[in-house]
């Protein structure tokens, strides 16, 4: 088993992506790590176990681990905030929340 330990303002969807690449093993990833909540945000210092096997999109899941993909922006001129995608360079908006 192998360790991804989220950071300040990741979703459990933005580690799903990370590590796997793919959304598709969402559920099984919070089942394994006891998420019971998939839309908490407070993941910060959770150290998440995950199989390396289970990868499905690697190029991703390298490109991704060099940045997160997804954080809460509050305050990001709309009424609750926003979903980033992207990289060092802000990424582009998504979608609200």
């Amino acid at each position: 088993m192998n360790t991804y330990t989220a950071v300040a303002g990741q979703s459990l969807y933005d580690v799903c992506l990370i590590i796997y690449g793919t959304l598709d093993f969402l559920v099984q990833l919070a089942m394994t790590n006891g998420i019971t909540d998939l839309n908490n945000v407070n993941l910060s210092g959770i150290a998440f176990s995950y199989n390396n096997a289970q990868i499905a999109n690697p190029v991703l899941h390298q490109q991704l681990n060099q940045s997160y993909g997804t954080a809460y922006v509050p305050g990001a001129g709309l009424s609750i905030g926003v979903t980033v995608y992207g990289g060092e360079d802000g990424g582009s908006i998504y979608g609200t929340e």
